[in-house]
């Protein structure tokens, strides 16, 4: 054993000895003893193994006598082996040949009797031929008086596994035509000296007596020669070095910017210092900054991990501050260390970490430039210090992880696009390995399960869905947030919006953004990704003189600093942020933004009420958190030293404020809700709200950028309650109907109104009304002058029961609805008997019935919800006397569907069915000369009135939603359907996207008397005016004219750009204008400005009353065409 103690180059020694030996005995075979030429004899398969280092012949499956070794498909001679090892796992084992031939035809070679082609045969000579290869030691232990020095002895043994054995290289190299046959008989000849047993050697004995055995570390005898020449391409468990690398190198990164937290060893991979520790195993007062740390593969399963040292100073005492230290600069200090790797997650992820327990300090890979004695000194005295406390620092920091992927999680969740779900192969096999001499292969049982679609996702939605006591639950889509940023940003770049959202420069900072880009987290907050497509800095140019070991807080470079400038692309930051619902009052907000607001469909919907609150759920940039292990920061890691620290943290400072002046313009705001103070009303006003993310499983920022399917993403809930009843937070649980986006969807998110919100509050509540209205009651009956007389009325015109409810009673759930009657039957008998003549004795009964049923569907049927009512209503009159007893009966039904539609503008309601009431045959017994279905069809409404309900509906569900909104754009609602429980839940759209396909060309519309000929027809001619220019210059005016016959209320809409309202633009600018001629004198025109993503208004609507013929007005185009739609 040296000194140094370790014995690789005396084992190294050993072993060639041994194989030159071999060798030298193979050689004397083959010059000694005539050449033999048959293969099948005796002579030579004694001799063949003897003779393998020096000679090797391929003979083939079926040895034969031949005449001359060229009718042979492989023979050659060789020069003495050199075995050398790489490191304590693999040795490269050098084959010389001296001369001989091989046939290219290498893939007959094992086919018996196959006769050689001559003219195939390649002469070879002093080609050397590299294989690198596993090994293993191993050791035979015993004990022989003969041998003394102790009872127990050790014979050490070197296997090389040839089997595992991959060609490194030909020297020279050969023709790639030529390198495949010789490789072939090459591992032939590697098969051939196994069979002779030359895969196993001895290795350094120990016969001796004393305690000490040869240590033996073949890696720290590699050379950087070695790696260079035979490790160049080498994967460590099959990662590319690369790959490592940078991890790393983000790792320190993410440190390095850190400065001095609280926690200073948490800063270990960039910075440390003696002072940091406790009884530290060196004496000397030292801080060191590292740069980031590299590694090279020895290979699979050995790395040499290399500190770099950027700056190091030294001191005599403790006080830094003052004292002037001895410093030094750009040492390495390398250690020999193996790798594990592990799997997790059913192979989904994998993760290499340091065994810094086998850390080896490897003078060939570690530099130091100064060569005075202190330095050295010095130099030692660091490693000894890594050695001994810093490794344990850095495992203590799980900074020893130097590798760390997830197939599940999306290369770029920065971006926006659809990502798509890994798949069950990403994530490793389901068979589990039992491990032995052979494999055996147990696969777990597979249930196969079938892809679901939207109804699948309905059902559940219908099914599953529970608010859990609140009046009312919105539920907010992470990619509707994701639209909404990318709508902004969209508009930002064609500068129709905040141009803020595009670029953006500070002082010496500038960028140009991509859309910001969400997640949402179940702890409550959510991760935020801030892209820049292009930018530059400038940082402060390094000082040559500078107490680095000094905290030093960030500051931006002034315009007196020496600075440099870096341009840089492809930037993403991730930050965390709280959401947080806030009073707008608290709000810092741009004069801009409020304006944007006030013009908003929201606010416009409450400016009457002053005593609105508006509060707003917003991401809070003001306190955004960097997450390092989510960004992407590539593009600033070019340069050495610090540079690359001070330019991340220049960046991350920017943007940071960045996101402040983001905040301050209301881009942070995702959603916004009315709150109905003190003194106001409504069934859906909220009062109290809160908010909660739920999601199908956790999600927290370790596993927020894995891929997964659409409807399993996190949703934001809206909780709110009406009329000031108290908010008790239950978090509902998660299903994936909250929200469901489909192809060619674009869903924002759910509304969910409870039962007792609109079902009862409103739909059953107006539908009692229908009841009173076909509900026939007796007012009075008896006999008046002689004559059976009585009086009839409805339920809601009696003097007792108007103003009491007919309410709704449930009958249950059935096939896919929730049923509903309303049942009442008010008979009255009288009896009359007396001595006067003038009066008729006898028994009268008069008998009124009513039946009305409801049924409310939960089955979805895409773009419809239909509610059935079916009404049954009779009136019977009998009486008895002395002579006779007759009876008459009168039935009448009607039915009625309340149909609710998903259009492209939003929903439209109406009632269809037959809903005037139908008698049938009236049933007559006796005599009887009263008008019973007379009288009934008297009382029962001529049809059934559903005015007022139609005319609540209308207002809550059509146009836009009032009672919240994402920000100041609107919803529209879509897509209704009832749950089992009986709560009613939309799908929420934009609006402001509905009316941007709405919106047409302005048109004029002008409407023409009624001529005497066409006393039913109404002209309506429909002009367009396009003008150009700031001044306003007309240029085209079309017309047409179009009929209608039968009353309606259509809207004309009218499209103006922003630049209407800056008249004092020099620019250039289109835009179009449209009026309305005339309109009848009852129904004036109505003017409602709307407004586009950006807040600004674009157009107005306006409603007019006209007596029109014909089907349809045609929607025109922009050549001249309006469009005028039937609302």
């Amino acid at each position: 054993m040296c000194n140094d103690g370790n014995s690789a180059t005396q084992s190294v020694r050993y072993l060639n000895s041994q194989l030159a030996a071999l060798y030298q005995n193979a050689s004397e075979c083959v010059q000694n003893c005539a050449p033999i030429l048959d293969f099948k004899s005796v002579d030579y398969d004694k001799t063949k193994y003897t003779r393998s280092l020096a000679e090797f012949h391929f003979v083939g499956p079926k040895p034969k006598k031949v005449y001359s070794t060229s009718e042979l498909f492989f023979s050659a001679t060789f020069s003495q082996p050199k075995l050398t090892f790489i490191c304590n796992h693999e040795a490269i084992l050098y084959l010389t040949i001296k001369s001989g031939h091989f046939n290219l035809d290498h893939t007959k070679a094992n086919v018996p009797g196959f006769r050689v082609e001559t003219s195939k045969n390649k002469q070879i000579k002093d080609i050397t031929v590299a294989f690198r290869m596993n090994f293993s030691r191993s050791c035979i232990k015993g004990g022989s008086s003969k041998i003394g020095n102790g009872s127990s002895h050790v014979i050490q043994l070197m296997v090389l596994d040839f089997g595992s054995a991959k060609l490194a290289s030909f020297t020279p190299t050969q023709a790639h035509s030529q390198t495949e046959a010789l490789s072939f008989y090459m591992n032939s000849y590697l098969d051939f000296l196994e069979h002779a047993g030359h895969h196993t050697l001895f290795d350094i004995p120990d016969f001796d007596d004393d305690k000490y055995s040869p240590v033996i570390d073949y890696s720290l005898s590699c050379t950087p020669q070695d790696v260079d020449r035979l490790c160049s391409a080498e994967v460590v468990h099959g990662i590319d070095l690369s790959q490592i690398n940078n991890f790393m190198h983000k790792k320190w990164l993410s440190v390095a910017r850190l400065g001095r937290p609280k926690d200073q060893l948490s800063a270990c991979l960039a910075e440390i210092s003696s002072s940091w520790l406790m009884n530290s195993a060196v004496d000397s007062k030292f801080h060191i900054q590292f740069g980031p740390p590299k590694v090279l593969a020895l290979c699979k399963h050995e790395v040499i991990l290399t500190f770099d040292v950027e700056k190091i100073a030294f001191f005599h005492s403790d006080d830094y501050e003052s004292e002037e230290p001895e410093e030094y600069a750009h040492w390495k200090i390398a250690f020999v260390v193996d790798v594990t790797e592990e799997k997790e997650h059913e192979g989904c992820v994998t993760r290499l970490k340091l065994d810094l327990n086998t850390a080896r300090f490897s003078h060939h890979f570690s530099k130091v430039s100064e060569t005075t004695e202190f330095a050295i000194a010095h130099f030692y005295q660091i490693v000894h210090f890594l050695s001994v406390d810093y490794l344990d620092v850095l495992i203590q920091y799980a900074m020893h992880i130097i590798y760390h992927h997830d197939v599940r999680t999306i290369t770029h969740p920065h971006k926006h696009d659809h990502p798509h779900s890994a798949s069950e192969s990403d994530c490793g096999s389901d068979a589990e390995e039992e491990k032995g001499e052979w494999g055996i292969v147990i696969e777990k049982e597979k249930k196969w399960h079938r892809r679901h679609g939207q109804v699948a996702l309905w059902m559940e939605r219908i099914e599953h869905t529970v608010l859990c006591g609140y009046d009312q639950v919105l539920a907010v889509s992470e990619e509707s947030i994701n639209q909404m940023f990318f709508s902004l940003w969209s508009k930002a770049t064609r500068k129709d919006f905040d141009v803020l959202l595009s670029k953006w420069t500070l002082d010496m900072f500038t960028a140009s953004f991509e859309a910001l880009r969400v997640r949402l987290l179940t702890n409550g907050k959510a991760i935020i990704w801030v892209n820049v497509h292009e930018g530059q800095l400038r940082v402060k140019s390094e000082s040559e003189k500078q107490k680095w070991w000094s905290v030093c807080e960030f500051s931006y470079a002034k315009s007196t600093d020496k600075t440099e400038v870096h341009n840089f692309s492809d930037l993403s930051l991730a930050f965390e942020v709280d959401l947080k619902m806030v009073e707008q009052k608290t709000m810092d907000l741009s004069e801009s933004w409020l304006h944007r607001f006030t013009l908003s469909h929201l606010f416009q919907s409450h400016q009457g009420a002053p005593s609105r609150l508006f509060k707003h759920l917003i991401l809070d940039f003001a306190n955004a958190k960097y997450r390092p292990e989510l960004s992407n920061v590539d593009c600033l890691c070019e340069g050495k030293g610090r540079m690359v620290v001070q330019k991340l943290e220049t960046a991350i400072s920017y943007i940071k404020d960045y996101l402040t002046d983001l905040s301050h313009h209301g881009h942070n705001v995702i959603h916004s809700v009315p709150l109905f103070t003190a003194g106001d009303h409504s069934s859906f006003g909220l009062t109290s709200v809160a908010h909660h993310i739920i999601a199908k499983s956790s999600i927290t920022v370790d596993n927020c950028s894995h891929a997964r399917k659409p409807h399993e993403s996190p949703v934001i809930l809206i909780l709110g309650m009406c009329n000031f009843r108290e908010l008790t937070f239950v978090p509902p649980q998660w299903n994936a109907g909250w929200v469901i986006s489909g192809r060619g969807q674009s869903s924002l998110g759910t509304v969910c109104l409870s039962k007792s919100n609109f079902l009862e509050g409103v739909l059953l509540k107006r539908l009692a009304t229908i009841n009173s209205l076909t509900t026939i009651v007796p007012n009075f009956a008896g006999v008046i002058d002689g004559e059976w007389n009585f009086d009839l009325t409805t339920w809601a015109k009696h003097m007792f029961r108007k103003n009491r409810e007919c309410h709704w009673t449930f009958t249950g759930h059935c096939d896919g609805a929730l049923h509903y009657v309303w049942e009442h039957r008010d008979g009255w008998s009288h009896e009359h008997e007396g001595t006067s003549g003038a009066e008729k004795n006898g028994q009268y009964s008069i008998d009124c019935r009513t039946r009305n049923k409801l049924s409310i569907p939960t089955i979805y049927r895409p773009g419809l919800l239909e509610i059935v009512l079916h009404g049954e209503s009779s009136l019977k009159i009998s009486g008895k006397d002395a002579h006779q007893s007759w009876s008459k009966k009168s039935s009448a039904s009607w039915s009625a569907n309340l149909c609710i539609y998903s259009r492209s503008n939003g929903l439209q309601i109406e009632v269809t069915g037959n809903t005037a009431p139908v008698f049938s045959d009236l049933h007559s017994e006796g005599e009887c000369s009263i008008d019973v279905q007379g009288l009934h069809a008297q009382h029962l409404p001529k049809t059934v009135d559903f005015c007022d309900i139609l005319d609540e509906l209308k207002t809550i569900l059509q146009g836009t939603w009032e009672y919240s909104s994402p920000g100041h754009f609107a919803y529209a609602l879509s897509n209704p359907v009832f749950t089992i429980n009986g709560d009613l839940i939309l799908q929420l759209g934009s609006y402001d996207a509905i009316m941007k396909k709405e919106l047409a060309p302005p048109i004029a519309v002008t409407g023409s008397p009624r001529s005497p000929h066409h006393k039913s027809r109404t002209e309506l001619t429909v002009t367009t005016t396009k003008t150009t220019g700031g001044s306003g210059l007309e240029v085209t005016t079309s017309t047409k004219t179009v009929r209608k016959s039968r009353s309606i209320l259509s809207r004309i809409t009218s499209v103006k750009t922003s630049s209407l309202f800056n008249s004092s633009s020099s620019s250039s600018s289109t835009h179009e204008s449209g009026q309305i001629s005339s309109v009848s004198s009852d129904s004036p025109p109505l003017t409602t400005p709307l407004l586009d993503y950006t807040g600004t208004a674009v157009a107005q609507s306006t409603y007019f009353s006209k007596s029109l013929e014909g089907e349809s007005i045609a929607a025109l185009t922009q050549e001249g065409h309006a469009h005028v739609e039937e609302v």
